[in-house]
C-alpha cells in the first residue's frame, strides 16, 4: 500500500470515528432533549466542508489544511493600480487568482467520498430534524410571584423563590396566609391560600394544571393551537383564550368543585359527563373520596353576589392593571372612570401703562336719560312631569329573616318563613365563610327540604365562624332559579368533639318484593339517643360489607324518624345492601348504628 493510500485509509477512519460520535450524541440528544456540543458541531461541519482534516490520533486532534495555490491556465487581468504606487507594482499587469485543491489519490474513487458526504448530510439533518421538530417543545414556567410557598420536586420539599423555574411533575403548595401566580408561556394562574396544584404537562400545544385542593384563578392565552386543560379529580376543564376560577374543597360526601366561566367559555368532562360552559355560567361538580363524579354538573348563572367575592375583586383589579380583557369581572370592580378632561389654562395679559391725560376744564355731565321700567315676563304653566313606570323587581324575593337558635345539646335550630310563591322546589340551607354570601351552586349546604311547610332544620353543625342564608330553589328546569332568599346571618360555633358512643347494632333488615323491579327495605329505629342527620340505605357488589363513610356504589336518604324506604326500584345486579344511621359531629361523618349486611339478587 503506497503512502497515499495510508493517508486517505486514515482520513476515512477518522471521518467514520467523527460520524459515529455524531450519531451517539443526536441519540442521546433525542432521548435527553439536548443540544450537541457547539465545539463539536463546528469540528464536524469544518471537516465536511473541507477546511480542516483530521489528524491520525482517531479524529480527536485536529490540524489546520494547507493551502495549495496552483497555477491557473488563463491568467486573469487585475485593475490597474494609480501610478503614484510605483513602478514595480504598475508593470505588473495582471495576477492570478488562488484556488485551494483538495488532492485526492487515484485509487479512491469520489463514489465512496459522495457515499460518506451523503450519509453525514443525513445523519445531520436527522440530527436537526429530530431535536426540534420531533422533540415536543416545552412552555417556559416561572414562579413570577411565591409568597409562602414551598415546591416539591422528585419527592423533595423546598421553599419556593420568585423567579423560579418550574418543570413538568411540580407540585406548588401554598400555605395559608400565602400566595403564588405561576406563569406557563403566555398563561398563567393565580393561587389563592392554601391551594395545592401540580404541573402534569407543559408543552406548547398542551398544558395540564392537576388542581389537587383549593381555589385558583386560570387565565389562558388567546390565540395559539393548543389548550389549557385543568384536572379535578376525573373531571377535566378545558379552555383556549378564556379567564375562569376553580375552587375545589371537601363536603361530607367527598369533594366539590365550583367553576365560574368568567371570560368566553369551557368545557368539562370525565368517562360519565360532558358539559359545556358559556360566559357568566358556573357548574358545581360533586366528586366522591376517590375523585370520580357522583352526579351531572348543576349549571347557573353568575350572580352578583358571586362576583362581588373579594378574591374575584382582587384578581379583576389584577387584570385591570395589566390590561387584560375582564369580561363578568368587569362588574365586580365598577365601571372605569373617565380619564379627567384638561381646562383651558388663563393666560394672563399685561395692562397697557396707564396714561395720565392732562388736565382739562370741567364740563356739566350730561344728564342720563330715565330708564322705562321692566316689564314682568308672564310666567309659562308648570307642565306635570310624565310619571315613570315602577320598575318589576330583578332577582329572588325576600324571604324574610333567617333564625338561629343554640339548643345548648351541641345542635342548633335553623327557622325560616314559609314560602307561599310559585316554582317552589325545596328549601337550601347554604354555607359559607364568614364574610362570604352563600348562594346556590357554589356553597355547601346543611339542608335540603322538598317540602314547603318544612320550614326549619335541627342538626349538628361543626365548630367554625360561618355566613348562613336561606334560599328557595326551583330546579325544574336548567338552569336553575333562586325564588327568594333571607338576609345573611352571622354563626359562630366553638366547642370540642364530644366523646361518641359506639355504632349501635339496629338487628336484621328486612326485604319487601314489591314486582316491577321494586323492593321495600324496613328497619328498626336507632334508640342510642344522639342526634344524626339521616339513615342511609347504601348498597355495593357482593359480597361485600356496604358503607356510606366508604366503600359503596350507592345510596338513598331517608329522615331520622323513618323505619322504611317504602317502594323504591333498583338496578339490576347482585347487591349487598344495609342500613346506617349517619351524623356529623364535629364536622365529620359518623355512624351513629347500622343494620345488618342482606344479600339481594335484582334482575
Amino acid at each position: 500500500m503506497s503512502l497515499d493510500d495510508r493517508h486517505d485509509s486514515q482520513q476515512l477512519e477518522g471521518l467514520a470515528a467523527e460520524l459515529t460520535e455524531a450519531g451517539r450524541v443526536a441519540r442521546a440528544a433525542f432521548s435527553r432533549r439536548e443540544i450537541p456540543d457547539p465545539a463539536f458541531a463546528a469540528r464536524l461541519r469544518a471537516e465536511l466542508m473541507g477546511e480542516v482534516e483530521p489528524g491520525p490520533e482517531a479524529g480527536k486532534r485536529w490540524r489546520t489544511r494547507q493551502v495549495q495555490t496552483i497555477v491557473a491556465t488563463r491568467p486573469v487581468l487585475a485593475a490597474m493600480e494609480p501610478a503614484d504606487l510605483g513602478a514595480d507594482r504598475a508593470a505588473h499587469a495582471g495576477s492570478l487568482h488562488p484556488s485551494v485543491l483538495w488532492r485526492m489519490s487515484t485509487r479512491v474513487k469520489p463514489a465512496r467520498w459522495l457515499a460518506v458526504g451523503l450519509a453525514a448530510s443525513v445523519a445531520i439533518g436527522g440530527f436537526l430534524y429530530g431535536s426540534t421538530l420531533l422533540l415536543p417543545v416545552r412552555s417556559e414556567a416561572t414562579a413570577s410571584v411565591a409568597v409562602a410557598t414551598s415546591l416539591v420536586r422528585s419527592g423533595v420539599s423546598s421553599e419556593l423563590a420568585n423567579g423560579a423555574p418550574l418543570h413538568e411533575g411540580d407540585e406548588i403548595k401554598v400555605a395559608a396566609g400565602g400566595q403564588a401566580t405561576l406563569v406557563m408561556g403566555a398563561s398563567f394562574v393565580r393561587m389563592a391560600p392554601g391551594s395545592d396544584v401540580r404541573l402534569d404537562s407543559l408543552t406548547s400545544n398542551h398544558v395540564v394544571v392537576n388542581q389537587l385542593s383549593g381555589r385558583a384563578y386560570h387565565r389562558v392565552a388567546v390565540g395559539g393551537s393548543g389548550d389549557y386543560e385543568v384536572v379535578t379529580g376525573s373531571v377535566s376543564w378545558v379552555a383556549s383564550g378564556t379567564a375562569f376560577d376553580l375552587d375545589r374543597h371537601a363536603i361530607s360526601t367527598g369533594e366539590e368543585v365550583r367553576g365560574l366561566a368568567l371570560l368566553d367559555g369551557l368545557n368539562l368532562h370525565d368517562q360519565q359527563l360532558q358539559a359545556a360552559l358559556n360566559q357568566g355560567q358556573s357548574a358545581v361538580v360533586d366528586l366522591t373520596v376517590s375523585g370520580s363524579t357522583q352526579r351531572a354538573p348543576v349549571i347557573g348563572q353568575i350572580d352578583a353576589q358571586v362576583l362581588a367575592d373579594s378574591w374575584l375583586i382582587q384578581n379583576a383589579h389584577l387584570d385591570a392593571q395589566a390590561g387584560l380583557a375582564l369580561g363578568e369581572l368587569a362588574a365586580a370592580i365598577g365601571p372605569t372612570p373617565l380619564p379627567s378632561q384638561t381646562s383651558v389654562p388663563i393666560v394672563a395679559r399685561t395692562a397697557p401703562p396707564t396714561v395720565t391725560p392732562a388736565a382739562r376744564p370741567t364740563r356739566e355731565p350730561t344728564p342720563s336719560p330715565t330708564p322705562s321700567p321692566t316689564r314682568k315676563p308672564t310666567p309659562s304653566p308648570t307642565r306635570k312631569p310624565t310619571p315613570k313606570p315602577t320598575p318589576k323587581p330583578t332577582g329572588p324575593l325576600n324571604l324574610g329573616k333567617l333564625t338561629i337558635t343554640n339548643n345548648g345539646d351541641g345542635t342548633y335550630t335553623f327557622s325560616w318563613p314559609k314560602y307561599k310563591g310559585t316554582g317552589f322546589q325545596y328549601y337550601k340551607l347554604l354555607h359559607g365563610d364568614a364574610g362570604t354570601t352563600p348562594t346556590y351552586g357554589l356553597f355547601d349546604f346543611w339542608a335540603c327540604n322538598s317540602d314547603p311547610a318544612e320550614n326549619s332544620w335541627r342538626g349538628t353543625v361543626p365548630a367554625g365562624d360561618y355566613a348562613v342564608r336561606l334560599q328557595v330553589i326551583d330546579d325544574s328546569s336548567a338552569p336553575a332559579v333562586i325564588r327568594a332568599q333571607t338576609n345573611v346571618v352571622h354563626l359562630k360555633v366553638n366547642r370540642s368533639t364530644p366523646t361518641l358512643p359506639p355504632s349501635q347494632h339496629l338487628g336484621a333488615l328486612t326485604v319487601r318484593r314489591d314486582g316491577n323491579g321494586k323492593y321495600t327495605f324496613s328497619w328498626a329505629p336507632y334508640t342510642g339517643g344522639w342526634r344524626f342527620d339521616a339513615y342511609k340505605l347504601v348498597y355495593t357488589t357482593w359480597p361485600g360489607s356496604p358503607s356510606y363513610l366508604g366503600g359503596h356504589v350507592g345510596y338513598w336518604a331517608f329522615g331520622a324518624g323513618e323505619t322504611s324506604s317504602g317502594s323504591i326500584a333498583l338496578p339490576s345486579g347482585h347487591w349487598a345492601f344495609r342500613v346506617q344511621a349517619i351524623g356529623q359531629p364535629g364536622g365529620t361523618g359518623y355512624e351513629f348504628a347500622r343494620t345488618a349486611v342482606v344479600e339481594l339478587v335484582v334482575p
